[in-house]
This record gives C-alpha cells, structure tokens and sequence, in this order.
C-alpha cells in the first residue's frame, strides 16, 4: 500500500471521528446545565426553608428574629448544608429597631461562575441575579 493510500485512509478515519465527535457534543445534553439547574433549585429551596424557620421564630418570638442561624438549633442544618453541598455559601445579616431585631437578609451565593445568587428577607420574595455578585432587594423576583 503507497504512502499516499495511507494518508488518505488516515485522513478518512480523523474526518469519521471528528464527525461522530461533533454529533455527540449536538445531541448529549450539557452536563453544567443540568447541574447549574440543580445547584439553583437547591439554593433558592434551601432560602426559602430558613426562611420559613425564621418567619417561625419571629412568631414564637413576638416578630424578633434570631441573630445568628444558631439559635434555630438543627433544624436550620439539613437545608444549609444542602445548599453547601451544591455550591452555595449562605449568609444571615440582621439589622434592629429600637433595640429589637425586626429584619433579616439570608444570601446565597454561588461558588461557581455563572450561577445565581439569591436574596431573601422577612418579606419572603426571593430575589435572583446572575450578575457575578451578591443579590440584593433590588433585583427581580426570582
């Protein structure tokens, strides 16, 4: 077989891989996607449920909430390690009135580049953004 008959053949083989390559990458779904979703779903459930340990707590509590997840007990720990387990690093910030804690601000925010971050307070709207930065009360609805 001549040299030249090789390189063809070689050539014909590269083309054939190169294409089922490419079809592959078409038809399988893409695999960050599917665990950005995940990720996402999980952060924003896992706000919401703290949030609704803290609307619990205010109410045994006449409207004062907790200064740090702590006082929540364990309750608080299946969610928060949820969003842990996906990517997400949660933060609690309160601020007082007249000497009462009367309003909190639980973040998400992402490890990943890309995801979104997430914003809850007392009034129990969950806010997005994918912006690379921290949500705040003034980005959309989520």
């Amino acid at each position: 077989m001549s040299l030249t008959r090789r390189l063809l053949i070689l050539l014909a083989f590269a083309v054939l891989i190169g294409s089922v390559w490419a079809f592959l990458l078409y038809i399988v779904p893409d695999r960050q996607a599917a665990s950005r979703k995940q990720a996402e779903t999980q952060a924003a459930a896992s706000l919401h449920e703290i949030g609704r340990q803290l609307a619990a707590y205010a109410d045994a509590s006449g409207g004062d909430y907790p200064g740090s997840l702590d006082a929540l007990g364990e309750k608080e720990w299946p969610a928060a390690q949820a969003a842990r387990r996906e990517g997400y690093n949660l933060s609690y910030s309160t601020s007082e009135e007249q000497g009462r804690i009367r309003h909190y601000v639980l973040l998400a925010q992402p490890e990943r580049y890309g995801f979104r971050s997430f914003y809850l307070d007392e009034s129990g709207v969950l806010r997005a953004t994918r912006q690379n930065r921290p949500a705040t009360s003034d980005d959309p609805p989520a």
